[in-house]
């Protein structure tokens, strides 16, 4: 097994803007054909803007809910991207 000299660190990893990143727990498994399943925890990034097919975070009903983005100019109402997963086994 390979050893290694530094620590693991997620925040670096996973939240390169921590002021504009949030965390969310996916409440169903609407994107497990995207490799998202219900339990999930979702990172989001307001500060990122999405391309055509990206997964979004925007209001739906009074929730928050996933999205996938159809190409067109960001509406006020995304609340951001989804720009990593973790998933447990």
């Amino acid at each position: 097994m390979e050893e290694y000299s530094s620590r693991l660190d997620l925040n670096g990893l996973l939240v390169p803007r921590p002021a504009a990143t949030f965390f969310m727990r996916a409440a169903s498994d609407a994107f497990a054909e995207r490799g998202i399943q219900a339990g999930d925890i979702l990172v989001v990034d307001r500060s990122v803007r999405p391309s055509k097919g990206d997964i979004v975070v925007a209001p739906c009903d009074g929730v928050l809910a996933l999205a996938s983005f159809d190409g067109k100019n960001r509406p006020a109402g995304i609340f951001g991207k989804v720009v990593a997963l973790i998933h447990r086994f």
